[in-house]
């Protein structure tokens, strides 16, 4: 897959867009207090109910997809 575009240290990918990507460690961490260990795997972030709301939010914060998407 391509580089991140953000980072350009990694290849883009949900695991890194969501878990790795250094550009977005503040943000990062601001999921990881609101989901506690769910927030490492996955698995919960993109399937638990009680996950959707940070994870919206941390795509808003984000800005990754405004310029596709607008202001989400």
């Amino acid at each position: 897959s391509a580089m991140c575009p953000q980072c350009e240290e990694s290849s883009e990918s949900v695991h890194h867009f969501l878990v790795s990507c250094p550009t977005y460690t503040r943000q990062c961490n601001i999921l990881r207090a609101k989901l506690g260990t769910k927030a490492h795997h996955l698995k919960h972030i993109l399937n638990k109910p009680d996950c959707l709301k940070a994870l919206f939010k941390y795509i808003a914060t984000t800005r990754r997809f405004e310029t596709v998407f607008g202001d989400v």
